[in-house]
């Protein structure tokens, strides 16, 4: 009985708006920190060494969108079996869900990172990255998407915790992240004079920083997440149902920031200044398009614990809200 005694929304009563936008606001809040990562590297890189730099890493940019899709992808899949394991009352499933989101996201983890610490010279020649970029935007590249792996724990733990109905906890690590961000960011670029391969680690040890606060937090407080031997014994049919839904998600949202990608590397043949001039308007693109995939995320962990209740009137109903709620957040 202790197991459901635990900070989490229960989004299978009362108004359906109400509970989505109450797990949205944190989740829309998290999602700009995120993005706040790369929108700081770029004003300190662009601010302490320069314009040359600043393009550098937004060659990188498309690409680390990219991987960071395809783990938000898998990680989506982990999101809606926990929520509906959780809406129906299944405590001992969520516990191999969780165990076996493990292997799936170390997977993918390890499979993007040496992908991108391997062929990051092809990839980065591939895109048409000026000469006097390159060196740069290959040392960014091998640093922060080589540590993908920390990425995709990242963001199967938070969605977990999402899938629980728990979106604070995931926003509180996200703040502190991105303030250990600036302010290593500041030290190892301005003080050290790191170059752009500061402003790389300054981020993954922020990011390593939301993942380890994100995972200890959870295992002290929720005790869903202590793990017996028992569960942590691999489920081919846990496995293949994360798979099944975090696939063609991972698929999904690959397709636009591939799109990304060819557009990145038709911007890089255009040279130096109209890559950093790309770069500086798409971070504030990335920012103004954050509430979609917030409100998209929220809808998805209300329809998987609808679904585990058995409630598929209710869930007709939130979104059929939502999408007025998208309409009007377009209008603004």
């Amino acid at each position: 009985m202790a197991e459901k005694r635990i900070n989490s929304l229960h989004m299978t009563e009362g108004s359906e708006l109400r509970s989505i936008l109450i797990f949205m606001l944190p989740l829309l809040a998290g999602n700009i920190f995120q993005q706040f990562y790369n929108f700081v590297d770029s004003v300190v890189v662009g601010r302490f060494v320069g314009a040359q730099a600043l393009g550098s890493v937004g060659a990188v940019g498309s690409v680390s969108s990219l991987f960071l899709a395809l783990c938000i992808g898998l990680a989506g899949g982990v999101n809606v079996l926990t929520a509906q394991y959780f809406g129906s009352g299944n405590m001992e499933n969520v516990k191999y869900a969780i165990a076996n989101s493990i292997y799936v996201t170390a997977g993918a983890g390890i499979l993007m990172s040496v992908i991108s610490v391997c062929f990051a010279p092809l990839i980065l020649s591939w895109m048409q990255v000026p000469e006097q970029n390159f060196s740069d935007a290959l040392t960014y590249m091998r640093i922060v998407c080589g540590a993908m792996l920390i990425t995709a724990f990242y963001n199967t733990i938070s969605q977990i915790l999402r899938g629980l109905g728990d979106a604070a906890t995931p926003l509180y690590y996200v703040i502190g992240a991105s303030v250990i961000n600036v302010v290593l960011d500041l030290v190892f670029v301005a003080v050290f004079h790191w170059g752009v391969a500061g402003a790389a680690w300054a981020t993954v040890i922020a990011q390593f920083f939301a993942t380890a606060g994100s995972a200890v937090t959870a295992w002290r407080k929720i005790p869903l997440f202590r793990l017996k031997g028992k569960h942590l014994r691999i489920q081919g049919r846990i496995i293949k149902y994360i798979c099944r839904m975090g696939i063609p998600l991972a698929v999904q949202n690959a397709m636009n920031s591939f799109a990304g990608v060819i557009m990145q590397g038709v911007v890089n043949s255009f040279g130096s200044v109209v890559m950093t001039a790309y770069t500086a308007s798409g971070r504030v693109e990335q920012l103004v398009t954050q509430p979609y995939g917030s409100l998209g995320g929220s809808v998805a962990i209300f329809s998987g614990q609808n679904v585990g209740a058995g409630k598929f009137d209710r869930i007709r109903r939130g979104c059929w809200k939502c999408v007025w709620l998208a309409a009007g957040f377009s209008g603004v």
